[in-house]
């Protein structure tokens, strides 16, 4: 599988390079750079070894980034897991039900037909928006523990 650029609609996301550091660093909030680095590492690995990852999102000009979002194996599990992260200013823009659409039709392209989801019990917006979008509730997958801090979800595509 290639690391394709996708088009959102009213965003643009492209494959995270190393050149994304500082990006990924504003919007992640991790506590230091080199923290930062190290997880975008990970992210890069992810790439090589299973063809699908985590994308940038943007408007207008590629440093006008907005959010992250993935498409992730687990250790042990069929079904690829997706995942974002929007930058505050993105919110209320419907660019989450968006990405979320892009993502599947990803799926979908690379012959998954199940989609996984997680997020935490308080996420209230991100519960909604996954409902609505057709995903149902379902046991905790891929080693998260079940402590009641997350609600898991799957949508059959």
């Amino acid at each position: 599988m290639s690391r394709p650029v996708l088009d959102g609609g009213s965003f643009q996301m492209r494959p995270l390079t190393a050149q994304d550091v500082h990006a990924l660093h504003a919007l992640t909030g991790t506590p230091t750079l080199t923290e930062t680095a190290e997880r975008l590492d990970t992210f890069l690995q992810h790439w090589d070894v299973y063809g699908i990852g985590p994308w940038l999102l943007w408007r207008g000009q590629p440093d006008g980034v907005v959010g992250m979002c993935g498409i992730y194996r687990l250790p042990g599990w069929d079904h690829p897991s997706l995942a974002y992260v929007l930058a505050p200013a993105a919110r209320g823009q419907r660019v989450s039900s968006r990405l979320l659409a892009t993502l599947e039709r990803r799926l979908q392209a690379d012959g998954f037909a199940l989609a996984l989801l997680e997020t935490g019990s308080d996420q209230f917006e991100a519960v909604r928006l996954y409902e609505r979008a057709g995903y149902q509730r379902r046991a905790a997958f891929g080693g998260y523990p079940d402590n009641g801090l997350s609600l898991f979800f799957e949508k059959h595509l």
